[in-house]
């Protein structure tokens, strides 16, 4: 039952979900297929390469997803650009909306370590918390 005064916020928008689901969907195909192409010796992976039209299939979509992957990251880098230095949008760079790691993300760290282990209060998080500068990062 939905309550009339609750309240939804929209974290991303269409087009940065879109762009973030073929970061992770290329990501995915790459490693797929560079595992497949690494392990090509196991029987398993053969029959697996087999099943797709043989090793230069698997080739091709390694390489496509390559392509893929350096498109949708291209395109973030220049939409970043874009927004800090055509729309001025400086918070991307430091404050709370930042995905640039600050000292508060540290202290949030040690903060939730401590109410992990019943030895504080459960820290407020800003709109990215610790963790997600971290998998933002890597």
């Amino acid at each position: 039952m939905e309550d009339a005064n609750q309240k939804y916020y929209v974290r991303f928008t269409l087009a940065q979900r879109f762009l973030h689901g073929a970061l992770a969907g290329t990501f995915l195909g790459l490693a797929f297929t560079g595992l497949t192409l690494r392990f090509s010796t196991a029987p398993w992976i053969q029959s697996l390469s087999q099943a797709v039209g043989g090793f230069g299939a698997v080739l091709f979509f390694h390489k496509f997803f390559a392509i893929g992957l350096s498109i949708a990251f291209m395109t973030h880098v220049f939409d970043m650009v874009y927004r800090i230095a055509v729309k001025r949008e400086f918070s991307l760079l430091w404050g709370p909306n930042s995905m640039v790691p600050r000292w508060k993300d540290i202290q949030d760290f040690f903060g939730n370590l401590k109410w992990f282990l019943h030895l504080g209060p459960k820290p407020s998080f800003d709109r990215y918390a610790y963790w997600d500068k971290m998998d933002y990062w890597g």
